[in-house]
């Protein structure tokens, strides 16, 4: 055997693993990391007076990675009623996005929604009491995140 054969077969089966490796890491699917949150405030309207202050659930969606995701939608689903109920984003507040929303590498997104909206919703599908259940936020590749803490909605103190 020559010394030289062994030269261009370990070359060329290196440069077969770097073009393999390279196809590998362009195809593959990066990561999408969300965290997803809420809470339910009092927001001001223009007016200076507490009173009139509207309840409003607060929808905040973090992107953890390197990558953009767009959100398409959010959904208040509860297993315990069967319910998926889309939720619609008000934009009357100047700190709500609207959907879809690109959310940006390591930042955060803040969505805002009439509480008492919500409720309506919730009492046209026929569902009184306390439900509880989690929001969640769904990606352009139809992938869902959901919140970590429940979300205990009253319907009948509206």
């Amino acid at each position: 055997m020559e010394v030289g054969s062994w030269a261009e077969w370990v070359s060329g089966s290196g440069t077969l693993l770097a073009v393999g490796t390279s196809l590998y890491l362009a195809n593959r699917n990066a990561k999408k990391k969300l965290l997803v949150s809420h809470e339910i405030k009092e927001m001001g309207t223009f007016e200076t007076n507490s009173e009139y202050n509207i309840e409003t659930l607060v929808v905040t969606v973090a992107n953890m990675e390197i990558t953009p995701v767009q959100i398409r939608d959010i959904y208040f689903f509860s297993k315990t009623i069967s319910i998926k109920l889309p939720i619609k984003v008000r934009v009357g507040f100047a700190t709500g996005n609207n959907l879809p929303c690109f959310v940006d590498p390591f930042s955060e997104v803040t969505f805002l929604v009439v509480y008492n909206d919500f409720q309506s919703k919730l009492k046209e599908k026929n569902v009184s009491g306390t439900t509880a259940g989690c929001i969640l936020a769904v990606d352009e590749s139809n992938k869902k995140y959901k919140s970590k803490v429940k979300l205990n909605i009253s319907v009948n103190d509206m």
